[in-house]
């Protein structure tokens, strides 16, 4: 049987088959690499978005780049390099995050199905109106209201998924790396005794 290979800081290792997301499609290590890619990438987008729009005039968005620079900086370290005690600081934000998503959708449901908030928000709030006519929308149209309104719904479920998705990937390799017993392949690290892959196993002995 064919062993999976995967690059380590500590050599090459066999992924643990306990970890494995999506049916065995992948494994958490490597879903955690992506996401914390795509987090620095993002963080890098609006850090240069920023500099580029109002340069350091805007004193706290400058700051929450250089925070989210950190954060983003850390993750990666801490996945890369295997560390699992640099992910705890992602596990604490991302859930409080992921939670925060969860009531605000449970929230805008209620608001919107039990109340005429959504109706008064959009005859009320100035700057909403604005962005209508800037885009030859009418505010006061409820097909376009309802339209709206259940795109910003669609954007923020998809975003509560995405959030609780990576939270639970990078959970997952968290105690991943916590595991002492990580199995290593023969050969690949000095001082690692390992028992002989499924490779070597089926191999015959020579008569």
């Amino acid at each position: 049987m064919t062993v999976i290979r995967s690059y380590s800081p500590n050599g090459l290792i066999r992924p643990d088959p306990d970890y494995q997301l999506c049916c065995g499609l992948f494994h958490a290590t490597t879903a955690a690499k992506f996401f914390s890619i795509v987090l620095f990438g993002i963080c890098l987008t609006v850090s240069a978005l920023n500099f580029a729009l109002f340069g350091f005039d805007k004193l706290w968005i400058s700051t929450f780049c250089m925070f989210y620079t950190i954060y983003c900086s850390v993750l990666i370290y801490g996945v890369f390099l295997e560390r699992a005690v640099y992910l705890v600081p992602f596990l604490f934000i991302h859930g409080v995050l992921t939670i925060f998503l969860m009531f605000f959708i449970i929230t805008l449901c209620i608001f919107g199905s039990a109340t005429n908030g959504i109706i008064t928000h959009h005859s009320e709030n100035v700057h909403l109106r604005d962005l209508y006519q800037m885009n030859q929308l009418n505010p006061d149209d409820d097909t376009t209201q309802a339209i709206v309104s259940g795109i910003a719904l669609i954007i923020v479920v998809f975003s509560f998924i995405l959030s609780l998705y990576s939270w639970y990937a990078i959970s997952q390799t968290y105690q991943c790396y916590k595991r002492a017993d990580r199995t290593m392949l023969p050969g690949d690290q000095e001082g690692i005794v390992a028992e002989n892959s499924d490779d070597e196993s089926d191999e015959k002995p020579n008569v």
